[in-house]
């Protein structure tokens, strides 16, 4: 996976840029570094796919996502959602 390329800084900012579209104000607040390493973070990745199909890379990438996000403090909380739908009513809070 291209995002173990990344040390676990860089992918949290890559991930909260590109999957949670946070600012780069924003994810420089959360992770700690300066605005414009936030915008250079992760350049040299292809964009985030729009779609992850099947459960063995969907597993991939929540491997990869969840202790990046982790190492700089964010947590992924469920909560109900009036868009999601309806046949998950569960969806991650994101901080941005």
């Amino acid at each position: 996976m291209l995002l173990q390329q990344l040390g676990p800084t860089e992918r949290a900012v890559f991930i909260l840029r590109e999957v949670l579209h946070c600012s780069p104000a924003q994810t420089a607040a959360i992770v700690g570094r300066p605005e414009t390493a936030c915008r250079t973070a992760g350049t040299t990745l292809p964009p985030w796919p729009r779609r992850i199909i099947g459960a063995d890379h969907i597993a991939e990438v929540f491997a990869a996502i969840v202790p990046a996000l982790d190492h700089v403090g964010v947590t992924l909380a469920p909560s109900r959602s009036a868009t999601a739908p309806a046949r998950s009513s569960a969806t991650a809070t994101a901080p941005c």
